[in-house]
C-alpha cells in the first residue's frame, strides 16, 4: 500500500477507513468520511466490503486500516473472547479499556443505534405456529431451516451459543452471503435467518423479529473504533467524528440500510445526502443550544408561533386551492370569517371575564 509509514495505513495527511461486508458498515464508512474531509484538512481513502469481523479487526491490528465501525458486543465476545454482558454501558466500558490496553485502538463515542442480533422469519409463519420467542422457536426448530451468514455460524455469540442457551438444533443450516438470507426468507427457501435490528428489509419484506427472553444476545452500539498511534498523529479526528456520536438512532439506521437495499441508491450516495441535510440540521441545534437558555427562548418562541400560524391557515389555504378562489373570497364568506372568529380569539374571550363580549352572528 502506498504512503504506509511505520505498517500503519496513515500517512501525513492520509487516513485509511475501512469496514465489513455488509451494507451498514458501507453507510458508515463513507459518513466517516464525509465529516473527516468537511472538518479536518486530511485525505481519506476507504475501503469498503473488506470482509468479516476477523479479517477486518486484523487488518486494523497490522495497521493496513486507521479506523473501522465495530459493535460492543462484537468486541466484547468475538474479539476479546469475554462473557456476554447485558448493560450497554457496561459492554462498551469494557471493551473500550481492554482495546486500549491490550491492542493500542480506541473507541470513540458510539453513533448511537444498537444493531443487535436476532432472529427473524416471516410473520405468517410465525403466528401460524404461535412463534413469539427464540424459546418458542427452538420447540420448532427440529422441524426448520436456518439460513445464516457463515460468520454467524462460526463466530462464539452465534449459532453454537444458541444451541448452548436455548437447546436450538435446526434441521439444517445454510451459509449464505449476508445480502441473501433476509430474500432467502422472504421466499421460502428458508424458514429463519440471522438478522441485524436495524436492516430495512425486515419490515419491507414483511418478517418478524423473534425476542431473545434469555437476553442470550449482548448490546450491539456501533461506535468508530481507532488506532492510537493515528489519533495522535492527528487528535483533529476524535473532534470530527465526535460529532457523529449519538445521533443515528435504531429507526434512522433501518431507514438509511433501506435506501441502499431497496432503493438502490449507493452507499456513499446515502452517506453524503445526510451528511448535507440532517447533519447540518444537527450542527445548527448543537450551536443553538450552547447559547445560554434565557438567549434560547426567544428562538423557540418564534419559531413555535411561525409553525402555528402556518398550520392555523393551512386549512383556508386548501380550501382556495380545491375551489378555485381568490384569497379575498375565502376569507370574506360568512362561513370562514365565524370560523376564523371562534377558532383565533375563544381563548382570548374566555379569559376577558368581566367584559362582556358581543359576537355578531354571520
Amino acid at each position: 500500500m502506498t504512503g504506509c509509514v511505520n505498517n500503519t495505513a496513515s500517512s501525513d495527511k492520509t487516513v485509511v477507513i475501512g469496514g465489513k461486508n455488509f451494507t451498514e458498515q458501507d453507510i458508515l464508512v463513507y459518513m466517516m468520511e464525509a465529516i473527516i474531509e468537511d472538518k479536518t484538512d486530511i485525505n481519506v481513502e476507504t475501503k469498503g466490503f473488506l470482509g468479516g469481523t476477523n479479517v477486518v479487526a486484523q487488518a486494523l491490528e497490522k495497521g493496513d486500516l486507521d479506523i473501522y465501525p465495530e459493535y460492543t458486543g462484537t468486541g466484547l465476545i468475538n474479539i476479546l473472547g469475554l462473557e456476554t454482558m447485558t448493560d450497554p454501558d457496561a459492554v462498551y466500558q469494557t471493551v473500550k479499556k481492554k482495546y486500549e490496553e491490550d491492542k493500542n485502538i480506541i473507541w470513540l463515542a458510539p453513533f448511537g443505534f444498537n444493531n443487535t442480533y436476532t432472529l427473524a422469519m416471516t410473520k405468517e409463519n410465525a403466528d401460524r405456529l404461535g412463534i413469539e420467542t427464540f424459546s418458542d422457536l427452538a420447540k420448532y426448530a427440529s422441524e426448520l431451516t436456518l439460513g445464516s451468514t457463515h460468520e454467524f455460524i462460526e463466530r462464539p455469540d452465534g449459532y453454537d451459543g444458541l444451541k448452548k442457551i436455548y437447546g436450538m438444533e435446526f434441521k439444517s443450516v445454510k451459509g449464505l452471503d449476508p445480502g441473501l438470507t433476509y430474500a432467502a426468507v422472504k421466499d421460502g427457501k428458508v424458514d429463519v435467518n440471522d438478522a441485524f435490528a436495524t436492516d430495512g428489509r425486515i419490515p419491507a419484506f414483511n418478517l418478524k423479529i423473534l425476542k431473545d427472553d434469555k437476553n442470550y444476545f449482548p448490546p450491539y452500539y456501533a461506535a468508530p473504533i481507532i488506532r492510537k498511534d493515528t489519533l495522535e498523529k492527528h487528535p483533529e479526528l476524535g473532534d470530527a467524528l465526535a460529532l457523529l456520536s449519538g445521533k443515528l438512532s435504531d429507526n434512522t439506521m433501518s431507514k438509511l440500510n433501506a435506501q441502499v437495499d431497496l432503493d438502490g441508491k449507493s452507499a456513499k450516495d446515502v452517506a453524503v445526502a445526510v451528511k448535507q441535510g440532517d447533519y447540518s440540521v444537527v450542527e445548527r441545534l448543537q450551536c443553538l443550544l450552547s447559547i445560554k437558555s434565557v438567549s434560547c427562548a426567544p428562538y423557540c418562541f418564534y419559531i413555535f408561533r411561525i409553525c402555528r400560524i402556518f398550520f392555523d391557515f393551512l386549512p383556508y389555504l386548501l380550501y382556495m386551492n380545491r375551489y378555485r378562489c381568490s384569497f379575498s373570497t375565502v376569507f370574506f364568506t360568512p362561513y370562514c370569517v365565524k370560523q376564523l372568529v371562534l377558532s383565533k380569539y375563544y381563548v382570548w374571550m374566555e379569559r376577558q371575564k368581566n367584559q362582556k363580549l358581543v359576537l355578531l352572528s354571520c
